[in-house]
């Protein structure tokens, strides 16, 4: 059946998001006195989780949408669309992922670089709750919380060492406290 396929798909997706989410957090969330992590148990889990994205059903990825009209046609009322969800529970693995390269030195390049990923992941994770929320679809994540927080610290913090545009930012963490 069809319909048995989806949701099968939907919940070994989300349960191989779980899976990633604590590899991810094994490799970074330890004491600093007990941790140490290798480049390449980084890259293959950043390998991982993009493989994971990618190989995701095309119904659980956001599709670009050019209006609420839109929005209203493809989905109906009584319809769940999974795809913001699951857009950020992928972008919330890479804040989880880059997130330790944002204590160190600003003026080290892999800063440099995991805060514009960061960045990135930010922006999607609030434009992904958005998105639910004016569909009217519950968030129903208890993760929902931590990633859309985690959103609105990292877009501060790149407004506040001129890293990201500061209009911008206080759109994203403008939708964000909306969100909270």
């Amino acid at each position: 059946n069809k319909e048995d396929y989806s949701k099968e798909s939907v919940l070994a997706s989300y349960v191989d998001s779980g899976t990633l989410t604590g590899r991810a957090l094994e490799l970074f969330h330890k004491s600093i006195l007990v941790r140490s992590v290798r480049r390449s148990s980084v890259l293959f889990l950043v390998t991982d989780v993009h493989k994971w994205w990618n190989c995701l059903p095309t119904n659980l990825q956001i599709k670009p949408v050019v209006s609420e009209q839109v929005v209203r046609s493809v989905l109906p009322d009584s319809a769940f669309d999974f795809a913001p969800f699951f857009t950020v529970l992928y972008q919330h693995l890479i804040l989880i992922i880059h997130r330790p390269s944002l204590s160190l030195d600003p003026s080290t390049a892999e800063f440099c670089s995991g805060l514009q990923t960061c960045i990135g992941a930010a922006r999607a994770i609030l434009s992904g709750l958005r998105l639910q929320v004016d569909s009217h679809q519950a968030l129903f994540w208890p993760g929902f919380l931590s990633a859309a927080w985690m959103s609105g610290l990292v877009l501060a913090l790149a407004c506040q060492l001129n890293q990201y545009v500061l209009t911008k930012g206080l759109q994203y963490v403008g939708c964000f406290f909306f969100l909270c």
